[in-house]
């Protein structure tokens, strides 16, 4: 998979999946943030020190991909002439919580 980052993508969030889990009470739950929650939430772990977390987090929220593919990613993976992220492998835990290394083709 490939994926063209551009200033589209940091402005406006696009939310393709929404999953409702109703809860005991019969209320739908929500388990996404909205656009402002999501902003908000950003703008808070910005200013924190940790830059790993917000720089994952903001990649989660505005990629769309899964964390186990984020954490995946290699230098080799980024190409900042064309600005292409090119999503070819995942990380996932197996039996007795070992990571397990998975190429997508």
């Amino acid at each position: 998979m490939l994926l063209h980052l551009n200033k589209q993508h940091i402005e406006a969030p696009i939310y393709t999946t929404n999953k409702r889990i109703l809860e005991d009470d019969g209320e739908e739950a929500e388990y996404f943030y909205t656009r402002e929650q999501l902003i908000h939430f950003l703008s808070c772990l910005e200013q924190e020190i940790n830059c790993k977390a917000y720089s994952l987090l903001l990649l989660l929220a505005f990629s769309g991909m899964h964390k186990g593919e984020a954490l995946a990613l290699t230098w080799i993976d980024l190409n900042f002439t064309t600005n292409e992220l090119r999503i070819n492998k995942a990380l996932s835990s197996g039996k007795c919580n070992y990571l397990i290394f998975i190429e997508i083709v």
